[in-house]
């Protein structure tokens, strides 16, 4: 899960094979190398759903992705059931089950977990089997193998979990596209994601979008220049960081831009 941290952060894991379930919670300091063993492990099949937020997590623990990997909310965009369905969508329309979400946005990091939230967690793999194998069967039966094995390589490429900041940029809203703009959010934008990633804060709470647009718009290089901007992030009352966007800020001054 990820609230107010950079990094999604790990609660518990929830496995099923055949009729073995099993909950392992992450926050007890045990040696998951076992679960990475499972991974990496091709002749395993892993049955997920939507699981690029998770693959981040072990991407970071494991310096690898895993292998051999059916996710179904892929296939079930491919088998035309709908793009991007919830994993309670898949169980209803393909399964005909209602999935309760009361414990979904629960605080999953908060111990001890009660049992509803178990309840709720184990069934988040109940249904993927079954789920599997009529997607699975949709596939072979049109023909839909290759689209299927280009998008899973697509969320199985390395690039995606490698902190990029050259292209953090490319996660701003912002309205003004001329080269010479785009060319100081690309350095304000990396910035605002090394700074974020280093102390495990959401680049937005860190530095809004809003805020980053003014920035580059009126490049501050002083405290009066910053306290005119009337920026709301905390951190921007910090010297510390008044002083490194300064500098950035005048880089770019000294450039002509």
């Amino acid at each position: 899960m990820r609230k107010n941290t950079y990094f999604a952060q790990l609660s518990i894991i929830q496995i099923m094979a055949s009729s073995y379930k099993v909950i392992i919670d992450t926050l007890s300091n045990l040696d998951l190398s076992p679960i990475n063993e499972i991974f990496l492990n091709d002749k395993i099949l892993k049955i997920v759903h939507a699981p690029r937020e998770d693959f981040e997590i072990f991407y970071r623990l494991f310096k690898k992705l895993a292998k051999n990997v059916f996710d179904i909310q892929i296939a079930a965009g491919i088998c035309d059931f709908g793009k991007y369905l919830s994993y309670s969508d898949i169980c209803s329309k393909i399964c005909l089950v209602h999935i309760d979400k009361t414990y979904q946005r629960s605080d999953w990091l908060k111990r001890p977990i009660n049992a509803n939230m178990l309840n709720y967690a184990i069934k988040d793999v109940e249904y993927l089997e079954p789920i599997y194998k009529v997607l699975q069967q949709i596939i072979q039966d049109n023909n839909l193998q290759n689209e299927y094995d280009k998008q899973i390589k697509s969320l199985l490429n390395i690039e995606n979990y490698i902190i990029n900041v050259q292209k953090a940029w490319q996660k701003v809203r912002f309205n003004n596209h001329s080269e010479s703009f785009i060319h100081k959010m690309k350095i304000m934008a990396a910035y605002r994601e090394e700074q974020a990633s280093t102390i495990d804060l959401p680049r937005r709470h860190f530095i809004s979008d809003e805020e980053l647009v003014q920035i580059c718009q009126y490049l501050p290089t002083s405290n009066k220049d910053f306290e005119n901007l009337k920026l709301n992030s905390r951190y921007l009352s910090k010297q510390k960081y008044r002083t490194q966007l300064a500098d950035l800020c005048l880089a770019i001054q000294e450039l002509g831009e």
